[in-house]
């Protein structure tokens, strides 16, 4: 079987696991390092090595040669190593997220360890596949849990592109925990370049929880007027559908910035949540090779 056919029979696969599994809606939004958190947490469309386990796992394609990525956030530490030069069989990516244990938490996420797979067919289909397997705290006792995320990116020109994710759309926790992980859910998202200095970035990600019921509506502006800066702002609100219970915060404002030298980088994220007033930092260095 050559290499050719190999990559599109998985791309066929991926496409009808991200089609199968997208009609749930729950969970919150899925946010991870300071790009796309500089950006409103718009990032589904994107192409960043950061989002690829995160947001889309079919960003892994865009990734270019080999990417070593560290991110630091108030109560989370990543770690990945993503692959995809020339002797690569496909783009892969290895991931790993640490997060602060909380004292008074009965219940909460201890760590994740993500592989992510991608394909390309004819070029504008680009396909990922990421499967996690999560570890959980309950008073004091460890879960594991398996889950995996699909997504599609469709990229008809080099300054447009749209993309799809189905968050768990395969979930199998273990039985004392299976009402308390991650539930179903989508995203959906668009990135415009307008001339080579500005890039738009929107996601839509509905929400249903025992917080409350909407959509969360992201939007994003990247501007990189030289070659080894970028900015960025960000908005972020939540459209809730008429339901009294509250999620910890329903619009979000952030900013960011990134020294994008040739031997590394640097991307850093503000985020000031309301009504709590919560000011959140985030902070990567990327090393690519």
């Amino acid at each position: 079987m050559t290499r050719s056919v190999t990559r599109s029979m998985m791309a066929i696969g991926f496409l009808v696991l991200s089609l199968v599994a997208i009609l749930p809606t729950q969970a919150a939004p899925v946010e991870c390092c300071a790009i796309s958190r500089g950006s409103g947490g718009a990032s589904i469309a994107t192409a960043e090595p950061s989002d690829s386990v995160f947001a889309n796992p079919a960003a892994i394609n865009q990734v270019k040669n080999s990417y070593i990525l560290s991110s630091f956030f108030i109560n989370q530490m990543t770690l990945g190593l993503f692959d995809n030069n020339r002797d690569s069989l496909f783009p892969a990516g290895l991931t790993f997220a640490q997060y602060k244990k909380e004292e008074d938490a009965l219940f909460q996420k201890e760590n994740t360890l993500s592989l992510t797979m991608g394909a390309v067919f004819k070029r504008r289909f680009q396909f990922g596949l990421t499967v996690k397997n999560e570890q959980y705290l309950q008073l004091d006792k460890r879960h594991a849990n398996i889950a995996a995320d699909a997504g599609v990116l469709f990229i008809p020109s080099a300054k447009f592109g749209i993309g799809i994710t189905s968050y768990n759309f395969y979930n199998a926790p273990e039985k004392e925990i299976e009402d308390l992980v991650g539930a179903q859910s989508w995203g959906a998202g668009l990135n415009y370049y307008y001339g080579n200095f500005l890039k738009l970035k929107l996601d839509y990600r509905p929400v249903e929880d025992f917080r409350t019921e909407g959509s969360f509506v992201m939007a994003g502006l990247e501007t990189q007027t030289v070659s080894f800066m970028a900015f960025r702002v960000g908005y972020s609100y939540l459209v809730k559908d008429g339901d009294t219970r509250t999620f910890p915060y329903d619009r979000k404002y952030s900013f960011g910035m990134g020294f994008l030298g040739p031997r590394f980088h640097i991307n850093y994220a503000f985020e000031d949540e309301k009504p709590t007033n919560e000011s959140l930092h985030t902070i990567d260095l990327g090393i690519p090779f």
